[in-house]
């Protein structure tokens, strides 16, 4: 699963650590692979104000939403 778009202005974007093109290997913990986008949203939606990443298999501790991914 690749980050689409992140939102200006939102937390996400302020701090830089995500980018465009990444890829997101597990969300909270759980493996993203073989997952819908609706199954990913679901999990993000989840999380609340704050979630840790795997992206592109580097550890990414994300607040405040933001975030689109296809």
């Amino acid at each position: 699963m690749r980050v689409k778009s992140i939102e200006p202005g939102f937390p996400t974007a302020l701090a830089g650590e995500l980018q465009v093109g990444s890829t997101v290997l597990s969300v909270g913990g759980t493996p993203v692979r073989g997952r819908s986008l609706m199954q990913v949203m679901e999990m993000l939606g989840h999380c609340g104000t704050s979630v840790d990443l795997v992206v592109g298999g580097a550890c990414t501790h994300v607040r405040g939403g933001g975030v689109e991914a296809d």
